[in-house]
């Protein structure tokens, strides 16, 4: 009875959130992405997804982000971009066309914010638990995501989404982001027939492995700088076809915030 409660109701509380000790949870994983289906906007069920299925993932991924001479001296100066993205008027005070100002600019026209996703994240999982080096590392990671939208020309529609989540799994080897871009897959096909989602999750998966690692890009530098180098700096190259269904998809997602926004 309990089981079935939880696999149906979507609720997390505290005693729900993912720990550290590497173990997998299947169950969590299956109620956190059946919860995400019924509201596609809820960005703590991407982390609890992510977060079970990932199991011993952290601890590697702050080594090796240690272990680079760009990361360490991240974690030397322990920049916080967090504060830096939710500077508005910092990032409104930039050049046109830089990528701080773009990045900006999209949110505000989308209604989103770097609190609401970071907020959402520590709802899910606390990696304060995990110290101040690895918490830093570990939430850097999160607060890059809207970033990344911006290089890599990715929107955040669904197809968007998907494409970015399967972008970040290859980028910082996350089998739970790669997993839910797959089982996101076949929700696409769902709803929208025709939809070239495989393709799209290939081309994604080539400008993932073809550009820079993003876990130690001083972001803060870059955001000054022209969007056009920062993509040849890193090495970005535009995903054509996703972008020659862009328009189709924004659209999509303009009518699902609707109908979030009426189930209130």
């Amino acid at each position: 009875m309990r089981l079935g409660r939880a696999l149906t109701d979507g609720e997390f509380t505290l005693a729900d959130m993912t720990s550290f000790d590497g173990r997998i949870r299947p169950v969590k994983a299956l109620r956190a992405f059946r919860a995400l289906m019924r509201n596609k906007e809820d960005a703590q069920q991407v982390v609890h997804f992510r977060t079970a299925i990932d199991g011993d993932w952290h601890e590697p991924m702050y080594q090796r982000v240690k272990a680079s001479a760009e990361g360490a001296k991240l974690i030397a100066t322990n920049h916080n971009l967090f504060d830096t993205l939710c500077d508005r008027d910092y990032l409104a005070s930039l050049p046109e066309g830089s990528l701080g100002r773009i990045y900006n600019e999209e949110l505000l026209a989308e209604g989103i914010s770097p609190e609401g996703f970071r907020d959402a994240d520590i709802k899910a999982q606390d990696f304060s638990l995990l110290g101040p080096e690895r918490a830093f590392v570990h939430y850097r990671l999160i607060d890059m995501h809207d970033l990344l939208h911006t290089v890599t020309g990715y929107g955040r529609d669904g197809l968007g989404e998907i494409c970015i989540l399967e972008f970040q799994g290859v980028q910082f080897k996350s089998l739970g982001l790669r997993t839910l871009s797959y089982l996101a897959i076949v929700e696409a096909w769902r709803l929208f027939p025709g939809t070239p989602a495989w393709r799209c999750i290939r081309e994604a998966n080539k400008v993932a492995k073809r550009a820079v690692w993003m876990a130690t890009v001083d972001w803060e530098a870059q955001l000054v700088r022209p969007l056009d180098e920062v993509r040849r700096t890193l090495g970005i190259e535009l995903p054509e076809l996703y972008l020659s269904r862009y328009d189709e998809w924004q659209e999509q997602a303009r009518i699902m915030r609707a109908q979030v926004s009426a189930a209130g």
